[in-house]
Formats: C-alpha cells, sequence, structure tokens
C-alpha cells in the first residue's frame, strides 16, 4: 500500500505549518435558499478542503410574490455572511471569490442588498447569470466524469432556478476544464 502524503505544510524542521493567507482561496455562494463557504488550499493539481459551512438563509423567500428580497430574508442572509466573514477572518484566507445567484438576479433589490453586504461584511459579492452559473455547477463536476462516458448532462437545481449543460466528456478529458463546456 502507497504511504499517503500529508497535506500539512513543514517548516525547515518537519514541524506542521499553518497554511498561509496565500495559500488559502474560499469561495461563497450566496443560493436562493442557502449560503455556503468552501477553504481550500493547492495540494499538487487538486486542492485540500480546509473547512466548509453552510447556512440555510431563505433569501428568496416571498420573492416570488414582490419581486424583492424581503428584510426578513436580508437579515437571515446576513447572519449567514457575518458568520462566514468570522471564518474567513479566522483561516485568514489570502483569494475569495463571492457570487450570487437567482434570488439577487431578480430582485428588484438585489444590487441594494449586494452594497449593504459589502458595507457590513466588506465581502464584494458579484450576481452571476444564469450560464455562469450553470458553467461552474459543470467544472465542479468535472472530476466526476466517467472515463466511458461520450457526453453528460448535468443539473444544478437551486432553490430559485435550474440549470442544464450538456457537456462533451470527450473533449473533456482529452483538453481538461478548456474543453468541457459545449452547451450552456
Amino acid at each position: 500500500m502507497a504511504e499517503k502524503k500529508s497535506a500539512v505544510r513543514r517548516g525547515k524542521r518537519g514541524r506542521p505549518r499553518p497554511a498561509r493567507a496565500s495559500d488559502l482561496y474560499a469561495a461563497v455562494d450566496l443560493g436562493t435558499n442557502n449560503c455556503r463557504l468552501l477553504v481550500a488550499t493547492p495540494h499538487g493539481k487538486t486542492f485540500r478542503v480546509v473547512d466548509s459551512h453552510s447556512q440555510i438563509a431563505r433569501l428568496g423567500e416571498g420573492l416570488h410574490e414582490t419581486g424583492r428580497l424581503s428584510e426578513a430574508s436580508i437579515e437571515r442572509a446576513m447572519d449567514a455572511l457575518n458568520a462566514i466573514r468570522g471564518k474567513l477572518k479566522t483561516h485568514g484566507v489570502g483569494k475569495v471569490r463571492c457570487i450570487a445567484t437567482e434570488a439577487c438576479r431578480k430582485a428588484e433589490n438585489g444590487p441594494d442588498f449586494i452594497q449593504r453586504v459589502h458595507d457590513e461584511t466588506g465581502l464584494t459579492f458579484k450576481i452571476i447569470g444564469a450560464k455562469e452559473e450553470a458553467r461552474l455547477a459543470s467544472i465542479g463536476c468535472h472530476d466526476l466524469i466517467g472515463d466511458d462516458a461520450p457526453s453528460v448532462l448535468v443539473v444544478d437545481i437551486g432553490g430559485g432556478s435550474t440549470e442544464l449543460s450538456w457537456l462533451n466528456a470527450e473533449l473533456a478529458r482529452a483538453n481538461g476544464l478548456n474543453g468541457l463546456i459545449q452547451r450552456a
């Protein structure tokens, strides 16, 4: 059996060192129902997860009826985002990408909410379109594509939208992520 290599960085004397902030990456996904955080550090050609957090915020609750994010849903989302901000600070994360999806895309007050998030937490969110959301979901599934599949359908079912991506698996295997999406 092959010996497992440790994902822990080691100093000159072989003692474990914590990951440097420059070694840590984080992704924050603010969806219609849930707010998620993933913190990871490079490990060879992949990443090793350092921390993750998921909190139900129900940001899109009532959006269909009013076209707006309610104050109650905004407060739940702010609670979740403040918890995430605390985790980012604890880990000293160097690079963070924050995205907001369907609820913020559709809400009349979505951009105002994103500005409030920035003002109160320092987190800078980008409201992404459905095509970008589908692309990111496809990238996340890249390692799950079977060796014999000529094509794959990725279905991303969120709280406020569903994205479908038809992937050419043969191109993905041949070209990595650059060949992943045939149509989104």
